[in-house]
């Protein structure tokens, strides 16, 4: 009994000796942050380090009480417990390593702010920047700053250029904050080298325009490029030469960078497929709207295409094209002049072989053509832009001129017959935009003023009849040639005052759009050499005149870590329309169109939204012309429905979680939508495939739902990115096939996932899987489906110091086919002279083919693009 008990004491004394060892190993720390004022502070870092060193043993961020508890293991005596925060000095204390409970009251800052805030090896936070260094993304390999951009978490790069952050759509792209290019930012990612950067900053929750940055919440994200030095002069400089038979190619952009000035000229000519049009493209969406006002550019004539493959465009355009692009920025005093200049000309061509099956309740039709499209396109482009942007006064004038003249040429053949088809367009457009802001009082005064011009005909020459039955009273004929033009001119013009009071900020605008559209379009038919042009069934002559007077009122609340916005226009519809027939009408509707968003930042690392909204809408010119119009020598088309009228309401919900310090970024969105609408798409497939489309009117429903997931983590101990993309949109509604009403319903999936390693200091790899289905019901028959998995690998070797290999391969699988392309290259890097030599050497195997297939509502089409052949280019570049 003695013995047991004696067990029993040292059992427990262990018990007590362990409890005792833990505890002591164990701190916790918990406390809060607040202002002198007592105000808790949501989102301050609290970091634990030990005496007399910087690294951080744990942290914390406060809640939205200003509470924070740390829990380390830690064998020091004392401990260094720092609380920072934004506008705040930063409080230290060196307490004993025991568990405690601080409390830490923050001054407000009167000297300037250190740079670092949150800290990680890769990405920096202050406030609502993200800094990214580029040196730790960077790879060898890496020439300009596109490359750096796509291994950034939480940041895209799309196949065109654009730029997404969180899933959404940069806002503006700055060099040294400024905003040289207006939105044609793939001119500077793609030649400015990464060598030159230091750093790319993410502006969250952006406000361009500082006299707003205190009164308007913004949502949106903006880029801005840091380069390494105050002045820059840089650019690329690329010559190339080939076979396969003779490619070449040339690109010359210098660069510079001043505090005061910029300044992005470049020459680029090529005939190896890359297509230096998208150079020009604006990608911003402020910017696109900026430009295109408040009017569509539609065109109303085409050559029969096909749904472009999911190759990059380098493997299967055949092209030779030549730009020339002048962007210059001089900011003297606080306004800045910016002046662009830009001409393209881009010849074309796309072969490839479209197999189509139309469904129909009772039947499918089946239809193959062979095509050959030359494109002779010409651009021409220029923008005089005056800015002063002041924390006091803003004002902003736009002038743009834009002039285009295409030509294309398309060879068919269909069923052993040949149908050579010639379509033309022209634009000359002139528009101007205006804002200016000012204080007055204790409010702000905004007046907006834009002023569109445009003229566009076109033209497309069929030479073969088609439609006899329509056209010619079933009798042959030998060419048929469409042509319609159209005469824009709109302006709108607005007042508002904005005025805060408290966390209250009130907008009220009054304004007004006007605009004038007139369409004509006439047809001829050559029967044996002689041109008639046909009867009023193919003659349009429409005018349409719009005036939308309309009132709005903009209600914002921020509260703590909440904001509130609520936009209440009310807008009064007046359009008249008057043509060569009878069917002339008038119609006029007042309209109620609100928009709520709620946004929560519920720390300092997530943050989520919700929101809905509804909107009106009413048909353009171009579904109200009552005679018959040649869409393409396939379709032809007529509206001679009353005006088409839509009312949709979306609700949608985004939730965002970006951590810098552990390098992961999360977002996910979804919105659904429901178009109540009048007209009915109607659509008649003739045993021939050839199709009649209209409306006939009939109110109905659409829906679509549709779910995003973005997911990327960097992973600094293996230099590894990590990323993944979700989505999926679904649409059902009904539509009018061969007279009857038929109901649709189709759903579209994609997922990506992408991974980059750095397996050595000299071996990097890279895989990419990416899965896009589609599948589509008509009514109550059979689903097609179509899916694509593509595959796509690369492994770049450094053997040798500034010698690099890099093999890349692309596998393509659908139903029908599998497709298989590599690359091979070698680059050598001559440091001193600061000069690039490579090799590279394409489709090695000499793929001819590539398959797609897409589905639609009632059509499934499989295309075969004839791909370029293998080609051999040797090529020199250098920075400036």
């Amino acid at each position: 009994m003695i013995t047991i008990l004696i067990q029993k004491r040292i059992q427990n004394s262990f018990l007590l000796f362990f409890i005792a060892l833990v505890c002591n190993a164990q701190t916790s720390i918990i406390g809060v942050v607040q202002d002198e004022q007592g105000k808790m502070l949501s989102g301050a870092t609290v970091i634990v380090s030990n005496i007399g060193k910087s690294n951080a043993l744990a942290y914390a961020i406060s809640k939205e009480k200003g509470n924070f508890k740390i829990t380390l293991t830690n064998t020091a005596d004392s401990l260094k417990v720092s609380a920072s925060y934004l506008g705040f000095t930063k409080q230290v204390k060196k307490v004993l390593n025991t568990s405690q409970v601080l409390k830490f009251v923050l001054e407000e800052s009167t000297e300037q702010l250190k740079e670092i805030v949150v800290k990680s090896e890769a990405i920096r936070k202050k406030g609502d920047t993200l800094s990214y260094s580029v040196s730790s993304f960077k790879s060898k390999n890496d020439r300009v700053i596109a490359d750096v951009l796509s291994k950034m978490p939480g940041i895209e790069v799309l196949q065109d250029g654009r730029i997404l952050y969180q899933g959404k759509a940069i806002q503006k792209y700055y060099i040294e904050g400024l905003d040289l290019l207006e939105g044609r930012y793939n001119l500077a990612n793609n030649n400015l080298p990464a060598s030159a950067v230091s750093k790319v900053q993410i502006l969250e929750n952006h406000q361009p325009i500082k006299l707003l940055d205190s009164l308007v919440f913004s949502d949106k994200t903006s880029l801005n490029i840091k380069l390494k030095s105050g002045i820059t002069r840089s650019g690329t400089a690329t010559l190339a030469l080939g076979e396969s038979p003779l490619l070449w190619n040339a690109n010359i952009t210098p660069m510079f960078f001043a505090k005061k000035k910029q300044l992005i000229g470049s020459y680029q000519a090529n005939n190896i497929g890359n297509d230096i049009g998208n150079e020009l493209k604006i990608l911003t969406v402020d910017d696109l709207l900026n430009n295109f006002l408040v009017s569509n550019d539609t065109d109303y004539l085409n050559i029969v295409a096909s749904p472009k493959p999911s190759l990059k465009k380098n493997k299967w355009l055949v092209n030779n094209a030549h730009i020339f692009s002048l962007n210059y920025l001089s900011k003297p005093h606080n306004t800045s002049y910016k002046t662009s200049v830009s001409y393209l000309n881009d010849y074309q061509q796309e072969r490839y072989i479209k197999y189509t099956n139309f469904y129909t309740l009772l039947d499918t039709i089946a239809m193959t053509e062979n095509l050959v499209n030359k494109k002779y396109l010409n651009t021409f482009k220029a923008a005089f832009v005056i800015e002063k942007n002041e924390s006091t006064n803003f004002v902003k004038n736009s002038f743009h001129i834009k002039s285009i003249w295409n030509t294309n040429q398309s060879f068919l053949s269909k069923e052993n017959e040949t149908i050579p088809q010639l379509k033309t367009k022209k634009t000359i457009q002139l528009s101007n935009k205006l804002k200016w802001i000012q204080k007055w009082h204790k409010q702000l005064i905004t007046i907006q003023s834009n002023t569109l011009y445009r003229y566009k005909p076109e033209g497309l020459t069929v030479y073969k009849g088609v439609f006899n039955t329509l056209i010619n009273n079933g009798m042959t004929y030998q060419k048929i040639n469409q042509q319609v033009a159209v005469n824009t001119l709109n302006t709108s013009n607005s007042l508002s005052f904005t005025k805060k009071i408290k966390q209250l900020v009130l907008t009220s605008k009054i304004g007004f759009l006007i605009e004038n559209k007139k369409l004509t379009s006439t047809m001829r038919r050559t029967v044996n050499t002689i041109e008639t042009v046909l009867n009023s069934n193919f003659l349009n002559d429409i005018s349409i005149n719009t005036f939308n007077p309309y009132f709005n009122m903009n209600v914002s609340l921020k509260k703590e870590n909440w904001s509130f916005s609520l936009n209440s226009p009310l807008t009064y519809r007046y359009i008249s329309k008057n043509t060569n027939s009878i069917n002339n009408d008038n119609f006029s509707r007042l309209n109620f169109d609100p928009k709520f968003v709620a946004r929560n930042k519920i720390n300092a690392f997530w943050k989520w939204n919700i929101g809905f909204g509804f909107k009106h809408k009413y048909g353009e010119i171009n579904k109200r012309f009552d005679h018959y119009i040649l869409k393409n020598y396939s379709t032809i088309q007529r509206f001679s429905t009353p005006l088409e009228q839509q009312k949709t309401q979306t609700i949608f919900t985004n939730l965002q979680y970006r951590n810098p310090l552990k390098n992961l970024f999360i977002s996910t969105s979804y919105t659904s939508t429901k178009k109540n609408t009048n007209l009915v798409y109607k659509t008649i497939i003739n045993t021939d495939a050839t199709s009649l489309i209209g409306f006939i009117t009939y109110n109905n429903t659409r829906n679509s739902n549709s779910f995003n997931m973005r997911l990327s983590k960097y992973i600094s101990k293996y230099n590894s990115m990590l990323a993944t993309t979700f989505v999926t949109v679904q649409d059902k509604g009904i539509q009018l096939l061969n007279n009857n009403i038929v109901n649709y319903f189709n759903t579209n999936i994609q997922l990506k996932t992408s991974l980059d390693v750095d397996i050595t200091a000299d071996l990097s790899f890279s895989f990419t899987i990416n899965h896009t289905s589609s599948i589509t019901q008509l009514a109550d028959l059979e689903k097609h489906y179509s899916h694509l998995n593509s595959y796509k690998i690369q492994a770049d070797y450094f053997p040798i110091k500034n010698h690099y290999f890099g093999l890349s391969t692309e596998l393509y699988q659908t139903i029908k086919s599998t497709d298989y392309f590599l690359n091979l290259s070698y680059h050598y890097k001559d440091k001193k002279r600061k000069i690039d030599y490579s090799l590279d050497w394409h489709n090695i195997f000499n793929h001819a083919v590539y398959s797609s297939i897409s589905s639609d509502t009632f059509y499934n089409i499989r295309t075969s693009y004839f791909i370029r052949p293998a080609q051999l280019v040797a090529s020199i570049r250098f920075n400036f």
